[in-house]
């Protein structure tokens, strides 16, 4: 696989950017394990309210990744340089960081598929059912891409609480964690436009200028996301 466009909706590998992902077939949420009653994904009342679009958008600091050597680590260790498995034995380097907040506490989504689970925010994008979708809406039944490019279905969905917010954005544009593969893009601006804005980093990366935002989205990402379009639930 070249990386420059899969069915899964994931992105490419040549640092211009990716496709946004094709959504689902659905995209309506779900009534049966999210934790809720109304689709939100919030059983206690204390998490994201309002917009999702608005909700953090990350992963907490204990996921675990794989680098490119066979080390398995914390996501909060991952170092710019750092090249991150995305999936079917691919392997891709992280240019910058969409979120970094070892403080935060909030909910996740944790959707378990067989020996493989992953914990991302309500509006972070994965690969459902062979097109995007934001994790709130993933229901039991639906199928995830694990590590090895295989589906398998979700077989629990369930609301935790977790320490940290972290985003590293590989030039993939996907990155898999908890052995299922997950999207670095939100929901907080459209993926395509999302892509498109980070295709400059990505190329001053390539030319040996390191991150050249230089921390400016983690510190600045709420500020920025206000002013740009959202991203839909889903993408066909």
């Amino acid at each position: 696989d070249d990386g420059t466009g899969d069915d899964d909706g994931t992105g490419d590998d040549d640092g211009t950017g990716d496709d946004d992902g094709t959504g689902d077939d659905d995209g309506t949420g779900d009534e049966d394990g999210t934790g809720d009653d109304d689709g939100t994904g919030d059983d206690d009342g204390d998490d994201e309210s309002g917009d999702p679009a608005d909700s953090n958008t990350c992963f907490p600091a204990d996921s675990m990744v794989e680098t490119a050597d066979g080390t398995i680590k914390r996501i909060d260790k991952v170092q710019i340089g750092d090249s991150l498995h995305v999936g079917g034995g691919r392997y891709s380097t992280v240019f910058s960081w969409g979120h970094k907040d070892e403080f935060a506490f909030t909910n996740f989504v944790r959707l378990e598929a067989g020996d493989a689970e992953i914990e991302l925010s309500h509006t972070h994008y994965l690969p459902v059912n062979g097109k995007l979708m934001i994790a709130m809406d993933a229901k039991v039944g639906d199928r995830v891409v694990v590590a090895d490019g295989s589906e398998r279905e979700i077989s629990a969905v369930k609301i935790v609480k977790k320490q940290g917010l972290y985003n590293p954005h590989t030039m993939e544009g996907k990155i898999v964690v908890n052995g299922i593969v997950a999207s670095i893009y939100t929901r907080a601006v459209a993926p395509k436009l999302a892509s498109s804005l980070l295709a400059l980093p990505r190329l001053a990366y390539r030319l040996g200028l390191g991150d050249v935002l230089g921390g400016l989205l983690h510190r600045k990402s709420p500020l920025i996301a206000a002013i740009l379009p959202k991203g839909l639930p889903s993408y066909a």
